[in-house]
């Protein structure tokens, strides 16, 4: 999961549309729209908002971070609460584009608060909520998350692994879904690879041969760089 800062282009079809005033009034037709889909695939550089897979083939689903018909609680996985948080059904911040795996398997309706005394739908006031969910369009998950190699783990603060980056990792199963594992771990032996040959150029430099060992670096250097950057699958096990 890597931060990415929404752009202020609200797409024309929801600065159009009214939020909905009841659960039966959400319209798919409103939020996933294509001009919707298009904006959130460019701003999350087509990636999906929680595994960072490339969305080639599955264009992904529009997510609602809050969920609109319901929520879940972990600790009750079968309970659906109703209503959700209908009225920020079209409500462009709490919209991010996902993998159908992240979104249909793992994530779901599930959205646990620190505090569910807190949540508030009946007066649709969500100032005083504080979720567990990592929002990547919001804020940074690097402050909550990290990875050692490929594997991910919550970060300590304050002394103590955070319970929002313990309840990301395991809702979205970022370390338990067996072929988002393989697919990191492939990244990161090329990750390895690249930097390995760098240092290797480094040594013909140091060795003298300078043409050779100056087209090596370079090689590796912009290949890293690639791997790091926004764009690149699973990325922010480098940054």
């Amino acid at each position: 999961m890597r931060f990415f800062p929404k752009s202020n282009l609200v797409p024309l079809t929801l600065q159009q549309a009214q939020p909905p005033q009841d659960p039966a009034s959400v319209q798919s037709s409103v939020y996933a729209t294509k001009d919707v889909k298009q904006q959130l695939l460019t701003d999350q550089h087509h990636k999906c908002c929680y595994c960072e897979c490339n969305l080639n083939g599955d264009f992904g689903d529009v997510e609602h971070y809050r969920p609109k018909m319901g929520y879940a609680l972990k600790n009750n996985p079968d309970g659906l609460h109703k209503p959700g948080y209908y009225w920020l059904a079209y409500d462009w911040n709490n919209l991010l584009l996902s993998c159908s795996c992240c979104n249909r398997s793992f994530k779901k309706n599930f959205f646990d608060l620190k505090v569910e005394s807190a949540r508030n739908i009946e007066g649709k006031d969500i100032s005083h909520e504080e979720p567990l969910l990592v929002n990547p369009s919001t804020e940074d998950p690097s402050a909550f998350i990290g990875y050692h190699d490929f594997m991910a783990y919550p970060k300590v603060i304050n002394g103590a692994e955070s319970d929002r980056g313990q309840y990301t990792i395991r809702l979205l199963g970022l370390n338990t879904r067996q072929d988002l594992v393989d697919c990191r771990s492939r990244v990161w032996d090329k990750w390895q690879t690249w930097n390995k040959i760098m240092k290797v150029g480094q040594s013909l430099l140091k060795k003298g041969l300078t043409a050779e060992g100056e087209e090596l670096l370079q090689y590796a250097q912009r290949e890293i760089k690639t791997m790091k950057s926004p764009e690149s699958e699973y990325s922010e096990m480098f940054v």
